[in-house]
């Protein structure tokens, strides 16, 4: 295993878009993820993070996980690592969270996380 940590290297910037490992770990390349969801939570008032990190995680129940990041206040980041968790999250909305309803939207590969407009939600 450590030969294997020692391969790891990581390409800068502008090509951010790639973790690559050494030939000693079976592949070249590991694409970046492009199953995120950006999520605003419509709360005028601040959340506990890691309660709401916990809720989300356990009613989505994502078979090959979920990364939940902070971005701002009452933004989140939702970074999956299969598309099937990601497309029954999106199948499933809308959810809600101590009655605060949580928009959320695909985010693609071109668009800048904290430029998405998240103030609608069809019902």
């Amino acid at each position: 295993m450590e030969s294997n940590l020692a391969a790891l290297t990581i390409k800068d910037e502008e090509e951010a878009t790639a973790l690559v490992l050494g030939r000693d770990v079976g592949f070249s390349t590991i694409e970046a993820s492009t199953f995120n969801l950006v999520g605003r939570l419509l709360s005028n008032r601040s959340v506990n993070f890691a309660t709401f990190k916990n809720t989300i995680s356990t009613v989505w129940r994502p078979r090959c996980g979920v990364c939940i990041t902070e971005v701002g206040e009452c933004i989140y980041q939702f970074r999956f690592f299969h598309v099937v968790d990601m497309n029954r999250v999106l199948d499933g909305k809308p959810y809600s969270f101590n009655n605060h309803l949580l928009l959320l939207h695909h985010l693609q590969p071109s668009e800048i996380l904290l430029t998405v407009p998240l103030y609608l939600s069809p019902f």
